[in-house]
């Protein structure tokens, strides 16, 4: 009896340590060149020469997977960065043709156009300059050691829309302070800061496309609880450069909602 015990103990132990593996990953080796080429079209017709292009390499690993009474047990994909092995700027018009050499000392690869927000782990979130609207992320690989295009060609063509800086210059004509959250649609939710103190003026950032009109909302609660809303719409400016609006916020611009 204690003999069968002692088996059942350490064949459930057994089951429970299958339950979870980490794999060790294999990575590509080094000097292998890959080709990547093609174009990226702006909505509007401006030059592209200041929007980055760059190729990221990282290590892929996986855990989990041991399986319990015979059945597969779930896996999970880990990507550790290693670093940006080719990086360089779109031509005016939006091409680029480029070859990246991979360095050894990972298994996954992604291609980026434009540049993505790094929001750190602690403390205040850095205002983010956007450059254009929704940045493109493609993966080379499709998992680890995946050797589809690594050592080919890769080509890739697609349409952006460029941002500028837009400053509104706010004066505030208020009774009621209530902290009140700026909206805008193409700017980072982050970069929409909360205002608590009514200073004049108070500047508020956008990033907008130029070709067409901009619409900032202000939101606030009200001690009872209503939600209110103002909003400000900006005409099409045309510009390529920062440009500059003004507004006053009145109470009576405040509508329920």
């Amino acid at each position: 009896m204690k003999k069968n015990k002692c088996l059942i103990l350490l064949f459930i132990l057994f089951l429970f340590l299958g339950c979870e593996r980490d794999e060790q990953p294999n990575l590509i080796p080094a000097g292998i060149q890959t080709r990547i080429s093609g174009n990226v079209k702006s909505t509007n017709g401006e030059s592209l020469s200041d929007v980055e292009i760059k190729i990221g390499e990282y290590v892929e690993t996986t855990s989990g997977g041991g399986g319990f009474y015979g059945f597969p047990g779930q896996t999970n994909s880990n990507y550790e960065f290693k670093q940006y092995v080719k990086s360089t700027n779109l031509t005016s018009n939006g091409n680029f043709d480029f070859t990246f050499t991979t360095s050894g000392n990972g298994n996954f690869y992604s291609l980026f156009i434009g540049d993505f927000p790094n929001y750190p782990l602690d403390g205040p979130i850095p205002f983010f300059e956007q450059k254009i609207d929704d940045p493109l992320s493609v993966n080379l690989t499709q998992k680890a050691n995946d050797m589809t295009f690594i050592g080919k060609e890769f080509s890739l063509h697609h349409t952006i829309k460029k941002l500028y800086l837009c400053e509104v210059n706010v004066q505030f004509n208020l009774t009621n302070n209530y902290p009140i959250e700026t909206f805008h649609e193409l700017t980072y939710p982050s970069n929409n800061r909360e205002i608590k103190t009514f200073t004049n003026p108070t500047i508020i950032k956008l990033f907008i496309d130029k070709a067409a009109p901009q619409t900032l909302i202000l939101k606030r609660i009200r001690n009872n609880g209503i939600r209110q809303k103002a909003e400000y719409v900006f005409a099409a400016s045309n510009v390529e450069n920062t440009i500059i609006q003004n507004i006053t916020v009145n109470e009576t611009d405040f509508i329920d909602y």
